[in-house]
Order: structure tokens, then C-alpha cells, then sequence
């Protein structure tokens, strides 16, 4: 119990207040942060261990899932919202080279065709495990989970 003589570990608080964020932060803005912390959430809502800014060689990764706490990521994503998309995709194809984790690639929806069209270039080696999701699709996925969340914990089901 906390405050009362018991002590519990960082990470278990950690879990916690992830959860009750993910539950309860109704607007996330839709710019890098908010897209990456929404991702996040999903993850919690979906049951996994989400990590934000995983750091892979000399790589850091927006967000990972893992199903087990010790193993590798099995999903990694990157947001890209501006700049620089090779450097988005070099991360993805480094962690499917290390990890074997399924590369998303989150982005805007005037961005998908040149990222296709980079992605068949250079990192044709991922093209068909890689996806290609838009920052508007993790929104509505967000909002899709924290409402069938709400209803789960309405009927005690959760």
C-alpha cells in the first residue's frame, strides 16, 4: 500500500499512472509528443509493455512494445510528422535487422505515397513487413480503445 509503510517498486507506480493516463487523458495534441504518447497508450490499453524513446545502438526509437518485460521488441514505431524520412526508416529497417521487430511507420496523410515511394528504394529489404499508418489512423485507434475501455470497466468486465 502506498503511504502506508509499504514501499512498491518505481515501476510498479510507473504502471499504474500509465494506465490511468491512458484511460483518462481525453485530447493529446497531434503534434510528435502527442502522437508518440498516444501510440504508447494504445499499447497500454492493448495489455502490453510500452516503452517510449528506446534506445537501439545509436538509434532512439519513438515507441516499442514487448509482450514480456526481458524481451526484444516485437513492434517498433517511429512518427514521422517533417524532415528527414530516410533517417525514420534507417531506425525501422535497424530494428527489424536486430530485434526481427515489425516496423510501423506513423505519418501524415500527404506523406504515405513518399514514403512508399523511399521505402521501395533503399529499404526495399522491409517493404513488405513495414507499415505505413497515418497520425489521423492512430488517433481514431486511440479513441476507439479508450471508449471500448470505458465500456469494459462499466460493466466490470475490465
Amino acid at each position: 500500500m502506498f503511504g502506508e509503510g509499504g514501499t512498491y517498486p518505481y515501476s510498479t507506480f510507473r504502471a499504474i499512472l500509465d494506465a490511468f493516463d491512458a484511460r483518462n487523458i481525453v485530447e493529446m495534441p497531434m503534434d510528435h509528443e502527442g502522437v508518440k504518447r498516444m501510440i504508447h497508450n494504445i499499447g497500454i490499453l492493448q495489455g502490453k509493455i510500452s516503452e517510449m524513446e528506446v534506445e537501439l545502438d545509436n538509434y532512439r526509437l519513438d515507441v516499442a512494445w514487448r509482450r514480456l518485460q526481458r524481451a526484444n521488441p516485437y513492434i517498433v514505431f517511429e512518427v514521422h510528422l517533417h524532415g528527414n524520412m530516410e533517417e525514420a526508416l534507417t531506425k525501422l529497417k535497424h530494428a527489424r535487422d536486430i530485434w526481427n521487430s515489425k516496423p510501423v511507420l506513423v505519418t501524415t496523410g500527404d506523406m504515405v505515397e513518399r514514403a512508399y515511394s523511399v521505402a521501395s528504394g533503399a529499404f526495399h529489404e522491409i517493404l513488405d513487413e513495414l507499415k505505413i499508418v497515418t497520425v489521423e489512423d492512430i488517433k481514431e485507434l486511440y479513441n476507439r480503445k479508450r471508449e471500448y475501455k470505458a465500456v469494459e470497466s462499466r460493466l466490470g468486465i475490465s
